[in-house]
């Protein structure tokens, strides 16, 4: 084919110029509206139609097609490199607690500053989600106090004080931690004697006597100077292990050797208290 060009001096005919040529023969079919074309293996230009809403154009390494995009499950984290998501690519919003399994959220995964208080929710931080805390935890604390008097004689063997506080564990793991204190005792006779007053604390179920914690005693024996005196009674601290969720109820008992006379607790309405804690090791 020849092409003219038009100079200066006029029109004058050019060097012909040859047609380009494909390579191998390539036939055009009818496509249809919004198909993607490619070149088919036998050299026929073929439209690929959208298919689904969603679909994306693939390739399984021989020929195209259209297909489902990522599933829902078919990211893992196996597959992603450490610096290929950042929080700059992360909507506020993209990230929920729904989203991430309990045990993926690792303290070793959290830098330094990462969680804040100003980022918890209130009800966020529950006592069953804090298990690093120290395993020592008082769940409950249980109180009794008692004042109305009452009287022994020396030999007379262990008698109730009237003071006593009722505590059910919340698991057979705790313990109970008991702090006693006993309010003032009186001396009716016997002056110059020697007599021994000691307070026992018991472990009561269903009514009965079945333990006797250790260190649960206190006392000493005390010489009277006079037919009459005032003594200013202890306390006593106890770590018992009962291994029981029942009521477990712990009673102060007094009781009155050695010397003679009449011993009078409560002297003058002195009250007297225990405390029960339950100490959680589970």
């Amino acid at each position: 084919m020849g092409i003219s060009k038009i100079g200066t001096d006029g029109i004058s005919s050019s060097p012909s110029i040859a047609s380009p040529t494909l390579s191998g023969t390539v036939t055009m079919t009818g496509l249809a509206a919004n198909t993607v074309p490619v070149i088919s293996s036998s050299n026929t230009v073929v439209g690929i139609a959208p298919g689904t809403s969603g679909n994306v154009l693939t390739s399984n390494g021989t020929s195209w097609s259209s297909g489902a995009g990522v599933a829902d499950g078919s990211i893992t984290t196996a597959k992603l490199a450490d610096s290929g998501v950042t929080t700059a690519k992360l909507a506020d919003s993209g990230v929920t607690t729904a989203k991430i399994t309990d045990a993926n959220v690792t303290t070793a995964k959290l830098a330094d500053s990462g969680v804040t208080t100003a980022k918890l929710a209130d009800s966020s931080v529950t006592y069953t989600k804090l298990a690093s805390l120290a395993r020592a935890k008082i769940r409950q604390i249980v109180t009794g106090s008692a004042s109305a008097g009452g009287s022994i004689s020396s030999g007379a063997g262990a008698t109730d004080t009237g003071l006593s506080a009722t505590i059910t564990l919340s698991s057979t793991a705790s313990q109970v931690l008991g702090i006693v204190q006993f309010g003032n005792i009186y001396q009716a006779g016997g002056g110059g004697t020697t007599m021994g007053i000691e307070f026992h604390t018991r472990r009561v179920v269903g009514g009965s006597i079945v333990a006797t914690p250790s260190s649960a005693c206190a006392g000493a024996p005390y010489t009277s100077t006079s037919s009459q005196v005032v003594i200013s009674a202890g306390g006593a601290t106890f770590l018992d292990s009962p291994a029981s969720t029942a009521a477990l109820t712990y009673k102060v008992q007094i009781q009155h050797h050695g010397g003679s006379g009449t011993v009078n607790f409560h002297q003058n309405n002195a009250a007297s208290m225990i405390v029960l804690f339950e100490v959680a090791n589970d």
